[in-house]
């Protein structure tokens, strides 16, 4: 793995703007070298405590708690 591959991936996980979340980096290697590597994001929503009210459901739906 070099150091431009690393810089490479870096950047593109700073573009994700991950602020509460996470991402995982799965790398394919073929004959020892790396292949290509996948990048997936997930960000995490916090419900809040009290809450009495959700604005959009599944699907956009419009409910109340």
């Amino acid at each position: 793995m070099t150091e431009e591959l690393l810089i490479q991936l870096m950047n593109q996980i700073n573009d994700e703007h991950i602020v509460h979340g996470s991402c995982e980096v799965k790398f394919t290697f073929h004959d020892g070298r790396i292949e290509f590597y996948e990048l997936t994001s997930h960000k995490r929503v916090n419900i809040g405590k009290g809450c009495t009210t959700v604005k959009d459901g599944i699907n956009g739906a419009r409910k109340s708690a």
